[in-house]
């Protein structure tokens, strides 16, 4: 606060004066010092042209003020909105990270998929029609629609006529429950389906005992996204968002690493179990980018350092910032509450 020019010190000023104290507050009055500051706001009618001008803003100040974009970050207030915001940067042609401290890891696509891959095997996550088309179509099955069609067909034509009806997705859930539940159909087809069968009967038949980082690398090795990602990160022009999600998913496994390490011997279900109810967020270590980038992050993740220029995305009044709720928080009563001992 103290390193704040004049115009961003009076809005902190003017917000915090909103915000009650008990016996505190002060430095709320501290003055700003530094260089000429400025303040904008601007109103979006949606995520999607919010994300829209936020990219234009960012290449205006990059390109025409000479910002430099590891100088811009973008605050957001959930793990969600960032990984929105940072895909939607990227494609347009701002680049950007995610900063995945204040974030549970599993907000992270790439890894949830693959927890989620891995769960699925071990039986954390029901077999179900939708899970199993999830599997088939998610980062680490890499089925496209068109893929995922003409599976339906060939399973309905081969399906026995004397056979109950069933819905083509449940008896997709059927054959992924079988390590050969789809050997009988032509190759062409089924290719991508066999070898997510194939993975997930690994992950289901593995000892009780098994390295939790064991069964992450046998979902991960030889998967599309992998291939995508890995190949990405070797060209001459690596693609922003396969960077991200090497990050998450090298991330992912550090962690697993670190629960293997400290509780040799514990089943894989316990990891999967505390990652996937996760709701306090974890500091997580990933890799510093080789090239400026635009820092996107919950608020936890930009603590305690300093920017040119900082963006926070979503303002809503009454929701976020919740100054009724840090008032309470901070000791003094909500509105029309009286203080302890007051007539």
């Amino acid at each position: 606060m103290h390193r704040h020019g004049p115009a961003i010190r009076a809005t902190v000023q003017a917000i915090t004066e909103r915000i009650g104290t008990a016996g505190a507050g002060s430095q709320r009055r501290a003055p700003g010092v530094g260089d000429a500051s400025q303040v904008e706001s601007l109103l979006a009618p949606g995520y999607s042209r919010e994300a829209s001008d936020i990219a234009r803003i960012i290449l205006d100040a990059h390109y025409v003020d000479g910002v430099p974009f590891d100088q811009i970050a973008v605050v957001a207030r959930r793990g969600s909105r960032v990984s929105a915001l940072s895909s939607a940067l990227s494609a347009a042609g701002v680049p950007a990270r995610t900063a995945m401290v204040g974030m549970t890891l599993v907000e992270e696509p790439a890894a949830k998929a693959l927890v989620d891959m891995v769960a699925l095997g071990r039986g954390l996550t029901p077999l179900t029609s939708a899970t199993a088309v999830a599997a088939l179509t998610g980062l680490y099955g890499g089925m496209t629609q068109q893929e995922l069609r003409a599976l339906r067909f060939a399973l309905r034509v081969a399906a026995d006529p004397d056979d109950p009806y069933q819905p083509a997705d449940a008896m997709i859930a059927q054959a992924l429950a079988h390590r050969g539940g789809f050997s009988l159909l032509e190759s062409s087809v089924a290719k991508a389906a066999v070898r997510v069968a194939e993975v997930v009967d690994d992950v289901r038949s593995a000892p009780a005992h098994t390295p939790v980082t064991d069964l992450l690398w046998r979902v991960w090795d030889g998967s599309p996204a992998a291939t995508l990602w890995m190949e990405s990160a070797r060209s001459a022009t690596p693609h922003p968002s396969a960077d991200r999600a090497l990050d998450a998913v090298v991330a992912l496994f550090r962690q697993a690493s670190d629960f293997v390490e400290s509780q040799p011997g514990a089943s894989p279900e316990l990891f999967l179990d505390a990652l996937l109810g996760a709701e306090i967020p974890d500091d997580v270590l990933v890799p510093e980018p080789a090239w400026p980038c635009v820092v996107v992050s919950t608020p936890p993740g930009v603590a305690g350092r300093e920017f040119q220029m900082v963006i926070v995305a979503g303002l809503d009044e009454g929701v976020w910032p919740d100054l009724q709720a840090t008032r309470v928080t901070a000791g003094s009563p909500p509105d029309g509450a009286r203080p302890p001992g007051d007539p």
